[in-house]
């Protein structure tokens, strides 16, 4: 996802390190190895690395991500609506509000739809 975002913007970045794991990008950061672009949710995952690494915006356009739940209409009652409904209070209490506590510039940023 960073990556095809970076191609919209027409950046092309040399990589020297491809990591699936969020402490580990985090470990390298916060050691002063080198830096990363991250969302907020893999910044905010990889909690004990975040008082020696800091937080700031991109550059350039910022990246979205949709999350949608489609249901066929009448099939399954209102456990689609209940679902989304759980989804949208468990994003907002566990990602959004505590990543805008935190960094208040994600405010108008990160949000739910």
């Amino acid at each position: 996802m960073i990556s095809d975002h970076l191609a919209r913007q027409n950046l092309r970045l040399d990589k020297r390190f491809e990591l699936d794991s969020y402490h580990a990008i985090m470990s390298m950061v916060a050691k002063g190895i080198g830096w990363t672009i991250l969302t907020p949710l893999g910044y905010f995952h990889a909690q004990r690395f975040r008082a020696e690494t800091e937080l700031i915006p991109l550059p350039f356009g910022p990246l979205t991500r949709r999350i949608s739940l489609a249901s066929r209409q009448g099939v399954l009652g209102d456990l689609p609506k209940d679902i989304a409904t759980q989804l949208q209070n468990i994003l907002s209490d566990m990602v959004v509000t505590p990543a805008v506590t935190d960094t208040p510039w994600l405010r108008n940023q990160l949000h739910l739809l």
